[in-house]
């Protein structure tokens, strides 16, 4: 699990599943699961104003995907403007 912070206070949180350390991935080759582009874009082209957090390691994408579904749940991410985030996870995917 990780959050993702811009200089403003703005936050995504999402699931990372990976073999590889999310110190050698994330913000490195891996920006997020945002299906926004030009987010994904914004990131790329602006690594330094980004900071990377992991919230969390959990030994199942279940786990984590359960520590999302209450991350988002606890934040209203999908109509929060403190969030990139524009869906809420749930046990079947998004909503």
């Amino acid at each position: 699990m990780r959050s993702l912070k811009y200089i403003h206070p703005k936050k995504y949180i999402g699931v990372r599943s990976s073999n590889i350390l999310p110190e050698n991935d994330i913000g490195i080759k891996y920006f997020s699961s945002s299906t926004n582009k030009n987010f994904i874009k914004k990131q790329r082209e602006n690594i330094s104003n980004y900071k990377y957090d992991v919230l969390a390691i959990f030994s199942s994408r279940e786990e984590a995907n359960n520590h999302e579904i209450e991350l988002h749940k606890k934040y209203n991410v999908s109509i929060s403007e403190n969030f990139y985030n524009k869906t809420n996870a749930n046990s079947c995917g998004f909503n």
